[in-house]
């Protein structure tokens, strides 16, 4: 486990997993059930939501977005210039 402090009041700018994750998540999620809505006639209830999440999870958390987020806000390898940049 590798603890990273953020300077106060700053944090929302130097997020990575809602830079490099959540982003390609959502849009993931929303691939699957445009494809669920056009294969099936019914809603996605609670069961058919965690299948679609599950599928979407495994195609965007992979190392590659993790990696690629953390190095975009410059603090993995650390970055001076690119977190002054989100400044």
């Amino acid at each position: 486990i590798v603890l990273v402090a953020f300077p106060p009041y700053l944090t929302h700018k130097l997020q990575p997993l809602d830079i490099g994750c959540f982003g390609p998540l959502e849009h993931y999620y929303g691939v699957e059930v445009d494809n669920f809505y056009r294969y099936s006639y019914v809603g996605v209830n609670k069961e058919y939501f965690i299948k679609l999440y599950l599928v979407a999870r495994v195609k965007a958390f992979t190392r590659k977005t993790i990696c690629s987020a953390w190095k975009a806000i410059g603090l993995l390898p650390y970055n001076f210039t690119a977190v002054l940049k989100t400044l």
